[in-house]
């Protein structure tokens, strides 16, 4: 962009300025992360932290453009560093909360993205020439098969540099098949990023003139955009069909995996809660007896086939019975029975026991999640399902605040 702007540069100044884009980019993005990641841990409010969530790309692109970096790449680093710190800097109320306007706000962004591409287009393509149309759909399409190309070859490529350095037995193992490289190549959409990228190219020069073959980059983008969605989509199902490739359940298992650790680990640390917030032993023994139980369910489901996996709903993690049953706590007898007033308020007192230990054991839940998924043990993806249930525990545990 500079050269064509007018500038002069010679090969060590455009290696220079490649690795501040890119370098910058990603420190910028870093530090607005880490100075998001101090101020929401001081927030509480889930409208202020997801209004911080909110500004911190902003501030991000503002911080890599004020050094000449790359502000795409510093938000993209950004949102990266949040997401893996989430878990930290929100709270279940807040997560819940974004994760029910996340979908809407994310569809009207792409949507009025693809306006303004389309805007663009529209106005660029008016100026053009028959013979100009001819070559840019021409192009369109080389670049359309570069990118099916590339995203075949980079796979293949990156798997010679690993055995080069790691020579171990362990790296044939997870050597990918032709056909699924091929599925691979054709699951690579273009969308809102390279949409992006377009529209960032200056109109103008320094001097005023238009910025040369913008048009053509717009276009061109535009037309791979359409190529993926409209042609390269629908051919996908049919790729998967021919590529044949064995049902992938390690979402699954990773799911049980993570279920039976965390239940594991919160028994283990039930006692100790119990006694550090004051829990009666008759809470604590039938909470215990509780999380037994599910625990035994986790390792049954473990047991079974894949194929039965799928075919039953997935339990609500913590979803067991009310510890509160009015036929449960009997009245003693004798002398040292207690008077009417206190049989009124024991459920009420067990109640907010119960629900005391329920919330401090998730406490230790996402710490357990929160250490599976550092570890590489379980996917993000997984993780987030898992912390998603959580979250509705905590909330139905502790009540649902309403949004003004």
């Amino acid at each position: 962009v500079g050269a064509a702007a007018g500038g002069h540069y010679t090969t060590l100044h455009v290696t220079g300025l490649v690795l501040l884009s890119y370098v910058g980019g990603i420190v910028a993005g870093g530090l607005a992360a880490a100075f998001a990641y101090v101020v929401m841990q001081r927030l509480d409010d889930p409208t202020a932290i997801n209004i911080a969530l909110l500004v911190t790309p902003f501030v991000a692109y503002l911080a890599a453009e004020l050094i000449d970096a790359s502000g795409v790449l510093a938000v993209v680093v950004a949102g990266l560093v949040v997401a893996y710190l989430s878990g930290r800097i929100s709270n279940a109320a807040s997560r819940r909360q974004t994760e029910s306007a996340w979908p809407l706000g994310a569809y009207l962004l792409n949507g009025a993205l693809f306006v303004l591409i389309g805007l663009e287009a529209q106005s660029v393509a008016h100026d053009l020439a028959a013979g100009e149309v001819v070559r840019l759909l021409g192009l369109v399409v080389a670049v359309w098969v570069a990118l099916i190309v590339i995203r075949f070859v980079f796979p293949q490529l990156a798997v010679l540099v690993i055995r080069a350095l790691d020579r171990r037995p362990s790296q044939r193992a997870r050597r990918m098949s032709y056909r699924a490289r091929v599925v691979g190549a054709f699951a690579g959409f273009r969308g809102a990023v390279s949409l992006a990228l377009a529209l960032s190219v200056p109109a103008t020069l320094h001097d005023g003139s238009p910025f040369p073959a913008r048009g053509d980059i717009v276009l061109v983008t535009a037309g791979v955009i359409l190529l993926t969605l409209l042609l390269q989509g629908p051919l996908l199902p049919a790729v998967v069909r021919w590529a044949n490739l064995p049902a992938d359940d390690t979402a699954e298992q990773e799911l049980r995996l993570a279920e039976q650790e965390i239940t594991t680990s919160a028994i283990s640390a039930l006692p100790d809660l119990a006694a550090e917030h004051g829990v009666s032993d008759e809470v604590l023994d039938r909470l215990t007896a509780d999380y037994q139980e599910h625990l035994a369910l986790v390792q049954a489901r473990q047991r079974q086939r894949p194929e039965q996996l799928r075919a039953q709903a997935e339990p609500k993690l913590g979803e067991f019975e009310a510890l509160l049953d009015g036929n449960q706590t009997q009245p003693r007898s004798g002398a040292g029975a207690p008077t009417l007033q206190e049989d009124e308020y024991a459920p009420l007192a067990r109640n907010e026991e119960y629900t005391r230990l329920r919330v401090a054991m998730l406490d230790r839940k996402r710490e357990v999640l929160l250490r599976l998924r550092r570890n590489g043990t379980i996917d993000d993806a997984v993780a987030r399902r898992i912390q998603t249930r959580l979250d509705i525990e905590e909330l139905r545990l502790t009540g649902v605040e309403s949004y003004e």
